[in-house]
């Protein structure tokens, strides 16, 4: 989809983020079950999910999951794409599997999700989100 590649071009080139995911597509109306994608996390490293969804999604929802099953950060816009952590990438502490859930809040429709993470080369900012 290219509003994706809009979005990841305009809010990874200042963290040197780069894919780490495949994109993900899939199609989901209001009330459909959560979409749940995995990936593997290293500790020290910084992650950051991008997802869009197409005109007829005008609300996407996002949210980490943490190895131990608990939510890490979630999207708190209402807008039909996110970017989670908003701010700044999600710096975590331990290896891991996590766990993103899409969801279609409002409307119904085709999205993509993806997960980038920050070259190796870069360290951590301050303003980095980091999780437990």
């Amino acid at each position: 989809m290219a509003d994706l590649t809009s979005l990841t071009r305009m809010c990874s080139l200042p963290y040197r983020e780069q894919e780490l995911s495949p994109t993900r597509d899939s199609r989901q109306g209001e009330g459909d079950a959560v979409d749940r994608y995995a990936f593997t996390a290293e500790a020290g490293h910084c992650y950051r999910v991008y997802a869009v969804g197409d005109g007829d999604v005008t609300d996407i929802d996002i949210q980490v999951i943490g190895p131990d099953g608990r939510p890490i950060v979630a999207d708190t816009t209402h807008l039909g794409h996110a970017v989670v952590p908003s701010l700044a990438p999600l710096c975590v502490r331990r290896d891991g599997s996590y766990v993103v859930e899409a969801a279609v809040a409002r409307g119904s429709g085709r999205y993509v999700v993806q997960v980038w993470k920050r070259s190796s080369d870069v360290q951590a900012l301050p303003s980095s989100l980091h999780a437990p």
